[in-house]
């Protein structure tokens, strides 16, 4: 496995189908820049979000028809047009869908009324029981999870069988109602994540250092890595596979690999990358880190340059550029849990509030900058900046440093503000008093 980031959990989990529908031929394409410095955007497009939902959680997949999958802490969802469909379960208490066809066939898994979770196929408000690969039973075990599915109905994802100690894995293909391991694949660990229309599959293979694979009838190629010692395969579109690796410094990069060749497709400016999706046009998407954050900004690379989306992290694209993932809204949910969300391409950029900031809990944040520790908001002198308490939590804005402003006193009053008129250019630095290492800030005046 190449990270805790990589490996697939409920809430990330994204299949070969969170693009759109595949080219049967394995295109030779240009050369594209390998690397590791990626051009960022200075112009449109940009990308405006839509919540999907207040609830936390993921968008994990899209497909052409604006059909979208996603999982919350109760359960799965499907969505189009505004209206959303629980998936249901297998008798237990949670279902987390992980990819989608055009034919809206969902796969994932979900847990029985005996507390185990299978793989399940779901269509038409049905879902089916795929089954597992003979893993004896174990209260709250994963015994088997479909991660990808094709137009003809394959499907393919992971199991442990009986032989494995809990916790280890085995690729595995269902079709025509059975459920097996990949061949050539059937011994060691080993993780099917995607598979296109013709039946390629993709995912991880070995221990202790995984690396990318493809699978064709049979034969394993393995993808190599960037330079350092694993990689791991996301999604595939006809001949083209995404996914992350490390390179020889050990650093996590997204890859896009085709013709036998792994491009780097760098970052944001920051120290990370890993790429989710990608459709028939090249468009890759993922989520990487900008210079000198923590926070994940969700991108879509194009052509050798890498745009930042916004704050979020990025699982799918359809052929309409449409962007699904999830991203936090103070606002909605009152602290920076990740909500379910569609960005879809536009000639303008999104309307954001200048000089508000968000008081929650333990953080600043800001409304037009999308930042947090430090909060930066960046405003035109003249501007009036207000601090809004989204919560009950006692803080204040404490002034540090020069130039200076009037600080706050404590408030612990719900949709309390307050405000400062900032006159002239500086940088000013501010932090609560009562958390000053978690809270800080500072307001640059142009």
């Amino acid at each position: 496995m190449l990270t805790a980031r990589y490996s697939l959990t409920l809430l990330a989990l994204s299949g070969s189908t969170a693009c759109d529908s595949t080219s049967p031929d394995d295109p030779v394409e240009s050369e594209m820049p390998s690397s590791e410095a990626t051009r960022t955007a200075a112009v449109g497009p940009f990308y405006v979000p839509t919540i999907l939902g207040v609830t936390p959680g993921r968008a994990l997949a899209i497909n052409n028809k604006g059909q979208v999958i996603m999982v919350t802490p109760s359960s799965g969802f499907i969505w189009q047009n505004g209206v959303f469909r629980n998936l249901g379960s297998l008798g237990g208490g949670f279902t987390s869908p992980h990819a989608l066809n055009e034919a809206g066939q969902v796969v994932g898994h979900s847990y029985t009324s005996a507390g185990d979770a299978h793989a399940f196929l779901w269509q038409n408000g049905v879902m089916r029981d795929l089954g597992t690969l003979g893993a004896p039973f174990q209260s709250g075990q994963v015994l088997s999870s479909a991660t990808g599915v094709n137009a003809a109905g394959q499907i393919v994802g992971w199991a442990p069988t009986s032989d494995d100690l809990i916790g280890s894995r085995r690729a595995f293909l269902w079709e025509n109602g059975r459920m097996t391991r990949l061949a050539s694949l059937e011994r060691g660990f080993s993780m099917a994540t995607g598979i296109n229309d013709v039946g390629r599959v993709v995912g991880e293979f070995g221990s202790p250092n995984a690396k990318a694979f493809r699978w064709e009838e049979g034969v394993v190629r393995s993808l190599g890595t960037l330079g350092g010692t694993t990689s791991s395969a996301s999604a595939i579109s006809g001949g083209r596979i995404v996914g992350g690796s490390n390179n020889a410094a050990g650093q996590p990069r997204g890859f896009l690999w085709q013709s036998g060749v792994m491009t780097n497709l760098g970052t944001l400016g920051g120290d990370y990358s890993i790429a989710q999706g990608i459709n028939t046009l090249a468009q890759v998407v993922g989520s990487s880190r900008t210079a000198g954050s923590n926070r994940m900004r969700a991108f879509v690379w194009e052509n050798g340059v890498m745009t930042n989306v916004g704050v979020g992290d990025a699982y799918g694209i359809n052929r309409n550029g449409w962007i699904v993932g999830a991203r936090p809204n103070p606002r909605t949910t009152r602290n920076l849990e990740p909500l379910p969300t569609v960005w879809k391409p536009s000639a303008t950029p999104p309307v954001t509030p200048i000089g508000s900031i968000l008081v929650g809990n333990n953080f600043f944040y800001s409304e037009h900058n999308s930042s947090i520790q430090p909060t930066v908001d960046t405003v035109p002198a003249g501007t009036t900046v207000t601090w809004e308490w989204i919560n009950g939590g006692r803080h204040n804005v404490q002034s540090i440093g020069s130039p200076g402003f009037a600080s706050s006193p404590i408030i612990s009053t719900r949709d309390a503000k307050y405000r400062v008129t900032f006159p002239r250019a500086g940088t000013y630095q501010y932090n609560c008093s009562l958390h000053a290492s978690a809270m800080t800030g500072r307001v640059v005046v142009k």
